[in-house]
């Protein structure tokens, strides 16, 4: 079909967003990128996914079945160097997208340490944890929001290898 167009609905945030679809040349697959531009339009959390197209011989717009896909935060200012204050604890900054909202829960998760974040307002795309009386040692870091966590695997290496999402906390 031509005109097609990527529906994204987010239930709790109640979002209806539209993106534009690529991939125009195949018939059997439509592709698509949250652009950077938009990216605070879409929180993160679980989606429901649709394609609208109009098909060869008509002019009204159909509507594909649904399916889910999550949207994750990415952290983008990792890796990073930290040291620990007299009292062993280490104050961590966390830049990430899109941008956390109201009501989102977040944690970071070093190693197998989750650390909550210091207050904050939303919406905001930084956040400050202290991993309190921690031990020293470099850590892979998640962020995760509302249960959804960053990925920590590059799955277009072949073999699989790690993002270098870590801190070193000294």
């Amino acid at each position: 079909g031509s005109n097609r167009t990527v529906l994204l609905r987010n239930e709790r945030f109640d979002l209806e967003q539209q993106v534009a679809a690529g991939g125009a040349s195949a018939a059997d697959h439509v592709e698509f990128t949250v652009p950077a531009a938009r990216a605070d339009e879409f929180p993160v959390g679980t989606y429901d996914v649709a394609v609208e197209l109009i098909m060869p011989d008509e002019s009204d717009p159909r509507q594909s079945n649904h399916l889910g896909m999550v949207i994750a935060p990415n952290i983008t200012s990792l890796p990073a160097s930290v040291a620990r204050d007299g009292n062993g604890d280490a104050q961590i900054s966390i830049s990430f997208t899109p941008e956390l909202r109201a009501g989102q829960q977040v944690s970071l998760l070093l190693g197998n340490e989750e650390v909550l974040p210091e207050s904050f307002t939303a919406p905001t795309s930084t956040l400050t944890f202290i991993a309190r009386d921690t031990e020293a040692g470099n850590r892979l870091a998640r962020l995760r929001i509302d249960g959804v966590d960053s990925p920590i695997v590059d799955r277009s290496m072949d073999p699989p290898t790690f993002f270098n999402l870590r801190i070193d906390i000294t």
